[in-house]
């Protein structure tokens, strides 16, 4: 799951179970989507997304409270 979006190492996401990890996924592509930020980095160079760190940063950064409270189940 990790590795599929591309914000959160496999070993993060490792207590989350099937539905938690959609759930993540799905609000990470949500942002991915929606935010400002990451459509002005992507707009400079469309073949990036997650592999860049200024986008995994703001990911990590928009994503981690859902994160924390999905791990704390």
């Amino acid at each position: 799951m990790g590795s599929t979006v591309g914000v959160f190492k496999d070993a993060e996401v490792k207590g989350l179970d099937d539905k938690e990890k959609l759930l993540l996924k799905e609000h990470i592509l949500h942002h991915i989507q929606t935010s400002a930020q990451i459509r002005r980095i992507i707009s400079e160079n469309p073949k990036l997304l997650t592999g860049n760190s200024r986008i995994r940063k703001i990911l990590r950064t928009k994503a981690g409270a859902l994160h924390k409270r999905l791990k704390k189940k």
